[in-house]
């Protein structure tokens, strides 16, 4: 598998998600941040499909747009996204 699904499969969500300590919130930022960016740069449709299934990507409306762009005219996945951003525009 390429190194993005690898990457994804690996990330179990945010760093100690309840902590406020500001190590662990940088931390955490930086990890989600790299993550993002990574994937937003390199990462296949089916990667960043399956990105957007997590907490951190379910609202991530960049990360839908480029999906969507990547998508065939003619994919059966087009439409759930498209429906995905439609409700975020309301």
């Amino acid at each position: 598998p390429g190194a993005h699904r690898v990457a994804l499969a690996a990330y179990r969500g945010q760093v100690l998600p309840d902590s406020v300590a500001p190590g662990v919130e940088e931390f955490r930022d930086t990890v989600r941040a790299a993550l993002r960016e990574a994937l937003l740069a390199e990462a296949s449709v089916d990667v960043l499909l399956a990105y957007a299934e997590t907490a951190d990507g379910a609202d991530d409306e960049e990360v839908l747009r480029l999906a969507l762009g990547m998508l065939p005219p003619r994919s059966p996945r087009r439409a759930g996204l498209v429906a995905r951003l439609e409700r975020m525009d309301r």
